[in-house]
């Protein structure tokens, strides 16, 4: 179980890195997908370093902490996913839903799960 847990948050921290690198060296297509604007450099400014600054944390945290296996890395990672799925949830309750709403959360709640797995069968120092 820990090794497919190892390898299971080393491949989510890497594709958070590789989403991290997209938002800042393929801005316009990426953010585009994402449905974020991009007319104001403000805004560009804020994608590459918001979006993209919280997906390098995650993903290279996640990585350490696959590399270490050692569960006490993973609450940063957790904290942020956490975050960002409570802030879709306030979207949820004050704006309403679209169905593309909903994969993004899909996706982060297997992402804290898999988290949550791995504090609970990683041991916790190195």
């Amino acid at each position: 179980m820990v090794v497919v847990t190892r390898i299971s948050i080393g491949v989510l921290g890497a594709l958070f890195v590789l989403l991290a690198l997209g938002f800042w060296f393929g801005t316009d297509a990426l953010a585009s997908k994402m449905g974020l604007d991009l007319t104001t450099l403000a805004g560009r400014a804020t994608v590459r370093a918001d979006v993209g600054g919280f997906f390098l944390t995650g993903g290279v945290i996640s990585v350490y902490a696959a590399i270490k296996r050692n569960a006490a890395y993973l609450w940063p990672v957790l904290l942020l996913l956490i975050a960002a799925i409570s802030g879709r949830a306030l979207t949820l309750t004050l704006d309403g839903a679209e169905p593309a709403s909903f994969p993004p959360m899909i996706v982060e709640a297997l992402a804290i799960v898999l988290v949550v797995v791995c504090q609970r069968t990683w041991p916790k120092a190195a």
